[in-house]
């Protein structure tokens, strides 16, 4: 049998508006014996408000959409658990949703969150340029919404992410001031611009330094482990020396430094590597990685508090928020040796 809120009045003794006073959090409306009591009430009957009628009297529901490309072990993940610990805090839960860059299945995670009636949404787009339609209708609707890591052309969408031109610069530099000078860099997908982005940065810090652009040190096409083993192996077979390389993200460094490791040369002494990230994993491994932070967790709270101002003011103009990433130098990285330098 449903317990009503009139059957708790009733108990208790109290008016209904009592017990609908401390269900919704006006506890300074009720005296501090009455709202015991109704409590401890509550509590024996094992009552359960009716969320989705609550959401239809109020127009909010206290639920958020997060859709990522993938929540395990990855950047993603460490977005996700920040925003979800920031989202308690306005006294919000959230509905997750994994899209794995798949442009349509995203569109069908929005559309089925809405059905939800969710308050508003955190997205990872699956591409800078896929279905900019969907976003401009989402604006239309002035739905609440914040992009993360990844922003989609001409839709001039509210984002959070990341300076990615300066990660691949701090990541190029920090090999420069070591003294290398044979950098490869694992680009990962053609058509990210976060990507392309910090391909830009490692191009500026090697022209600073006043180094030509070698293309036979530009490889790789992927985000994933097996990138990094891929293109090492590559680049062993074909002969091309280097001493350095940067990655897109640390679990290609660590593929990358598998393969190295596999082939019988030293990192750091043979080949220092830099990833990108600083998953958890990062500090694990031995020698520890040293990585770019992209900072998830400034993402994930920043992305959130966002969106809360969107959904308290539907009329509110897009706002970017750039998180600067910042080096962490751990085993990975060190001088070249003498011999694998020389001309």
């Amino acid at each position: 049998m449903s317990i009503s809120q009139s059957k708790i009045a009733r108990s208790v003794g109290v008016s209904r508006s009592a017990v609908s006073h401390v269900l919704n959090g006006r506890t300074h409306m009720v005296g501090p014996e009455v709202r015991d009591r109704i409590l401890q009430a509550v509590e024996a009957s094992g009552y359960h408000r009716n969320a989705l009628v609550n959401a239809l009297k109020t127009n909010r529901t206290h639920v958020i959409g997060i859709i990522v490309p993938e929540a395990a072990l990855s950047f993603f993940g460490e977005v996700v658990r920040a925003a979800e610990r920031e989202t308690r805090l306005h006294g919000l839960q959230c509905f997750l949703s994994q899209s794995y860059s798949m442009p349509d299945d995203l569109e069908k995670d929005v559309a089925i969150l809405r059905e939800y009636r969710v308050d508003g949404l955190l997205i990872a787009p699956a591409s800078a340029l896929a279905k900019p339609e969907l976003y401009r209708a989402l604006q239309q609707q002035k739905f609440p919404f914040v992009l993360v890591d990844t922003p989609v052309v001409g839709t001039g969408s509210s984002f959070v992410g990341n300076d990615n031109r300066l990660i691949g610069q701090i990541a190029t530099q920090h090999l420069l001031d070591l003294g290398h000078r044979r950098i490869v860099c694992i680009r990962g997908y053609r058509d990210n611009p976060g990507a392309l982005q910090r391909y830009e940065g490692y191009c500026d810090a090697l022209k600073r330094a006043g180094i030509p652009l070698d293309p036979q040190l530009v490889v790789g096409d992927g985000f994933q482990f097996e990138t990094g083993r891929e293109v090492t192996a590559a680049l062993l077979n074909a002969g091309i020396r280097f001493t350095g390389m940067v990655t897109p993200a640390d679990y290609v460094a660590l593929g990358a430094i598998q393969e190295l490791t596999e082939r019988g040369l030293s990192v750091p002494k043979d080949v220092s590597v830099v990833g990108c990230a600083n998953l958890d994993v990062s500090r694990m491994v031995s020698p520890a990685l040293t990585t770019v932070d992209q900072e998830p967790e400034a993402i994930g709270r920043s992305a959130v508090q966002l969106l809360v101002k969107h959904i308290e003011d539907r009329t509110r103009p897009a706002e970017e928020i750039t998180i600067k990433p910042k080096l962490i130098v751990r085993g990975t990285t060190a001088k070249p040796s003498a011999d694998l330098t020389a001309s």
